[in-house]
């Protein structure tokens, strides 16, 4: 089962839950779950995740989605959930597989996107990773307990 991916994880995924973790915990959970956790199980997080932004965080994470070059997508729309929650299901493996699990300094691919000087580094983008967290911690842990 899904949950014992994440096993020994738990209070990281409470403290996702909460939305108290910093960027790098933030980045590590969501590596995670996007390299583990069935396709479904991540369509639903996102879009959980997704109808949680208002309408500049919408817009600034399509545009940062459209305009990264080792993204497959280049249209994602800020006015559909279920548009943006795919735009993110298929940029962040492609993210990862592109730049491999870890960089050199050992942050993960999303880590480095939003370092200051990455390729997101917006600070709404930014804040929407640590949100992504906690979405993907509620669901996990809302699923096991």
């Amino acid at each position: 089962m899904f949950g014992d991916l994440f096993k020994g994880l738990q209070e990281q995924m409470g403290r996702a839950q909460r939305g108290d973790l910093d960027e790098r915990e933030a980045g590590q959970v969501v590596t995670q779950y996007m390299q583990q956790a069935p396709a479904e199980q991540q369509r639903d997080a996102y879009r959980d995740f997704v109808r949680t932004l208002s309408p500049d965080q919408r817009s600034a994470l399509a545009q940062a989605i459209n305009a990264h070059p080792d993204t497959p997508v280049t249209a994602a729309r800020h006015d559909d959930d279920d548009d943006l929650a795919g735009a993110i299901q298929q940029s962040g493996p492609a993210l990862i597989q592109k730049r491999g699990p870890q960089t050199q300094d050992g942050r993960s691919p999303l880590e480095e996107m939003f370092a200051p000087g990455g390729t997101l580094a917006n600070p709404m983008v930014k804040a929407g990773l640590v949100g992504l967290a906690a979405a993907i911690g509620s669901q996990v842990l809302r699923g096991h307990r």
